[in-house]
């Protein structure tokens, strides 16, 4: 019954799926139980990760079994969630990975059963009753997962004429109708029907301490610490995308070009009116990081407190600013008269919500300095979701106008911003929040506007540049606006991942500084500034070469296209220019130093490019000399960088 309402799925592909994807899960258990053999102490560290999980989840003997049975409910519900939505990225088969995690982690607890004397037969007798239905709907869940990812990817690749959107509908139907009752009854059996061993196994895992949600960088590998650290900050930070993306896609789908050209502008001058406030924020992290890596936590609460004061006022003034001067804006940047009603609909109902936003920004920048980078990523993912489910059903389903996917957002948006706060206001962590303390601490407000201040005049700078350059490029019409958009939305996704390192960078050298370890932070440094670089024109080139089905999947319309490849073309291969530029910046930011990139941006970024800009159109006046102006700036700023990074005393930012 159910496969007759998914047109683009059948009986037949579902059990391939499912068995493809159970098998290689046996395989990943039995390698799981080998490693666990071979290295014991590895199979203890994942009793450790299990035992920290245990604990944040309330799961002890003195919990109500209701209670109980509704944590173990939503924790699984949430985890195989996420493990088909993870297929909504192309290219990248991340449930996988999640199938894998699990799998070897059961595998891993089976070892030490053998290895403590216990019996393998105890175990499964212990796993068997619930364990058959919740790894049914995990399985279940990652082998949709897998199979959304290979339908995105080949419709990049323009090899399946499959309707993403329509699959991932009919996925999620499969979803609602299969994996929620097997989880539901799994629970009810892993709360009301516990065995013996299971007893066994919640104490085993009791006697490991916990984990802190909190990441101390001073301690341990810096390339383990910086991947790990990195990988969920990669993942949020995709998830973030999907929100003007997912405004983007659906609205140039279902409501056409000048809807389109409308929201594919927004985000340069969005990105001008809350860099400023969210850049400042960036000196919050990094005098949290400092403080944390030196042990002072009563810096780092007053620190946070003045953080979040500061985003409520900034917030405030941004709703001001952009609902009552958004059209003298748009007349700025040279709006296309076509589009500028929508434009106008769509801005003023953004910045109605961007409170949430900045506030939003700051929670996250608190926590990342902490170096926790995985609970801003479960609450942007939630956020993420609603976002994309709202735009569907305001415009695909009530056929809505452009002003309704900024309501999405913001309602989005106001949920990433409650999940996040909830966090901080609980007890006895080193981040909590306590109402009556947020406000302007005496000395700590000048420390985080001298460190965060010449990040939020970057941002901004850059904001103004590309809008700047928004208004040029809008003079070209309406097909060169979207065009613009389209390879805005990608250019935001490709460098995802070199983004994720930066922060990482921040983090990792502000600690490590604070704790005068000062090898160690050139270390790090190093390596983030590789991995960047060397992403970074992996990444472009994978751009160069598939630059017009991209562009495709936001607008179709030919001569859009055209004007997205030749813009891409232009810059995808200067990339790496882009990522040794930002990390240097980076690195300056955790040591202190952000006056250095804000002087370098403002001259380069700012001054240079609209300079030139500004003769090519008066001299020229062709779009694509416009194009260039992206990596000659580039390359101008990273020379800069190079001398600055080998012949300065960065490292002791702090001390001066």
């Amino acid at each position: 019954m159910i496969f007759e309402l998914c047109p683009t799925l059948s009986r037949d592909l579902i059990k391939r799926e499912f068995l493809n994807t159970a098998a290689a899960f046996g395989v990943l258990v039995l390698l799981g139980f080998a490693a666990g053999m071979i290295f014991p102490d590895m199979a203890q560290q994942t009793l450790q990760n299990f035992a920290a999980q245990i604990e944040q989840l309330g799961l002890t003997d003195d919990v109500p079994q209701s209670q109980m049975m509704a944590t173990l409910f939503f924790n699984n519900i949430t985890a195989s969630l996420l493990s088909m939505l993870y297929g909504l990225i192309p290219f990248l088969p991340l449930s996988a990975l999640a199938l894998g995690t699990n799998a070897l982690m059961l595998g891993a607890f089976a070892a030490i059963y053998q290895q403590q004397g216990i019996g393998l037969g105890v175990y499964v007798l212990g796993v068997l009753p619930h364990g058959i239905f919740e790894l049914s709907a995990l399985i279940l869940s990652c082998a949709l997962g897998l199979l959304l990812c290979r339908t995105g990817t080949e419709r990049i690749l323009k090899k399946s004429d499959t309707p993403f959107f329509r699959r991932v509908l009919d996925c999620i139907r499969v979803f609602l109708t299969f994996s929620v009752p097997l989880l539901l009854v799994a629970a009810l059996i892993e709360t009301y029907v516990p065995p013996r061993d299971r007893e066994r196994e919640v104490r085993m895992a009791q006697t490991v301490p916990a984990r802190q949600t909190v990441q101390n960088m001073t301690e341990g590998s810096p390339v383990s610490l910086i991947l790990r650290f990195a990988l969920p900050i990669f993942i949020s930070q995709v998830f973030q995308q999907l929100y003007s993306t997912a405004d983007a896609f659906i609205v140039g789908k279902y409501l056409g070009t000048n809807a389109f050209a409308a929201v594919s502008s927004s985000g340069t001058l969005i990105m001008l009116l809350t860099s400023l406030f969210i850049g400042t924020a960036m000196g919050a992290g990094v005098a949290i990081s400092k403080y944390f890596g030196a042990g002072d936590y009563e810096n780092v609460s007053r620190a946070i407190h003045t953080n979040l004061a500061f985003g409520i006022v900034s917030g405030t003034l941004l709703t001001l600013i952009g609902v009552f001067l958004t059209p003298t804006f748009l007349v700025w940047m040279n709006t296309d008269a076509q589009v500028m009603p929508q434009a106008v609909e769509y801005f003023r109902y953004y910045f109605l919500g961007v409170l949430a936003t900045v506030l939003y920004n700051m929670c996250t920048s608190i926590l990342n300095a902490l170096g926790d980078s995985r609970r801003p990523l479960h609450y942007l993912i939630i956020s993420s979701l609603v976002n994309i489910a709202l735009d569907l059903l305001f415009i695909g389903a009530f056929r809505w106008g452009v002003w309704s996917a900024a309501v999405a957002t913001v309602l989005s948006q106001g949920t990433s911003c409650v999940l996040c706060l909830i966090h901080l206001l609980k007890k006895g962590e080193v981040y909590t929040v306590t109402p009556r303390n947020i406000r302007f601490h005496a000395g700590m407000l000048g420390e985080i506007i001298r460190y965060g201040l010449p990040s939020g005049i970057q941002n901004c700078v850059i904001g103004l540049a590309n809008v700047i350059v928004q208004s040029q490029i809008n003079s070209f019409g309406m097909l060169a606006m979207a065009a613009y958009g389209a390879h805005c939305k990608i250019e935001g996704f490709a460098f995802l991942p070199i983004t994720s390192f930066t922060m990482a960078c921040t983090t990792f050298v502000g600690q490590n500084l604070g704790a005068k370890q000062y090898d160690r932070a050139k270390r790090g440094a190093r390596f983030c500034i590789i991995i960047a670089v060397v992403m970074a024109e992996l990444i472009g080139l994978c751009y160069y070469i598939w630059a017009s089905q991209l562009i495709s999947l936001f607008d179709s319309t030919p001569g859009v296209v055209a004007l997205g490849v030749q813009q891409a073309r232009t810059v995808a291969l200067f990339y790496c220019l882009l990522a040794f530029s930002h990390s240097i910046a980076a690195v300056c930011r955790g040591a202190g130093r952000a006056v250095v990139p804000m002087m370098i941006m403002l001259s380069v970024w700012c001054v240079i490019r609209i300079i030139y800009i500004m003769l090519v159109v008066h001299f020229i006046g062709e779009i694509g000399y416009i194009y260039w102006a992206y990596p000659l700036t580039w390359a101008i700023s990273s020379t800069i960088y190079l001398i600055y990074y080998l012949r300065s005393d960065w490292v002791h930012g702090f001390e001066r």
